[in-house]
Parts: C-alpha cells; structure tokens; sequence
C-alpha cells in the first residue's frame, strides 16, 4: 500500500490532475444525505439560473431554480457561491443560465442546512 502511494506521490509531485466534476441537478443535491461525512467537498458540475440576491451596492450571486420554489414563503431554494464575484466575471447578467463548476459544501443557519459551491470554474451554455 505504501508503496502504491509512493508512486502516486511521484506521479503527481509535479503535475496537478484537474479533478473531473459530477454533473448534478438540484434533485440531486437536495437528495443527499448532510449527516453522511463522505457527501461533503465532492466536485461537482451544475448548470442553473445566475440570481443576484442582492442588492445593486452589496451584489450576492446564487444559483436557483425554478422547480425548487418554497411554496410557503414564495421564495426559492438558492445554491450559494462562495470562492468569486461571478457577477462582475460574466457582466453582472442576473438571470442568466451559467454552467458551474467547484466543491460541494454545507453548513447549519439557524434551523437550516444550506448547500453551497466553492467557485472552481464556469462557462457559459451555447445557444
């Protein structure tokens, strides 16, 4: 085993492999267990609505989805971005589709657990 390792260590002492993200949905964050240790910092890609939750002065850009409205409070589920001001990167283009890339993360607010996305990378979907 040690020895297995070794050779990895070697193989990548000088080259990062990127990491190859899993294409999720929001069905599929929602789905996953946040009590299990192992859902957390997993890489993923998702391709969703860029919201400005916001304000013009204090921007806070989200990702949200039409299916995954709160029927109580009208409001829908937002997927945080952490890591970037992606914005400002894409023109600042509130409701616009943006494909995303980076680490799955969550944490307790009040009574709530919130998924959030540390920013790897994006692009944009082609017409």
């Amino acid at each position: 085993m040690l020895e297995d390792l070794a050779y990895v260590e070697s193989l990548s002492a000088e080259v990062l492999a990127p990491p190859i993200p899993e294409a999720m949905t929001f069905d599929d964050i929602l789905a996953i267990d946040y009590l299990d240790i192992d859902a957390f910092y997993r890489y993923i890609q998702i391709e969703e609505t860029l919201i400005n939750s916001g304000s013009v002065y204090y921007p806070n850009y989200v990702l949200e989805s039409d299916a995954h409205r709160n029927t109580n409070y009208g409001n829908y589920y937002e997927l945080m971005i952490e890591g970037t001001d992606l914005g400002t990167e894409i023109g600042g283009d509130s409701g616009s589709e943006v494909i995303l890339e980076g680490y799955l993360f969550g944490f307790n607010k009040g009574f709530d657990f919130h998924w959030v996305i540390a920013y790897g990378d994006h692009t944009l979907p082609t017409a």
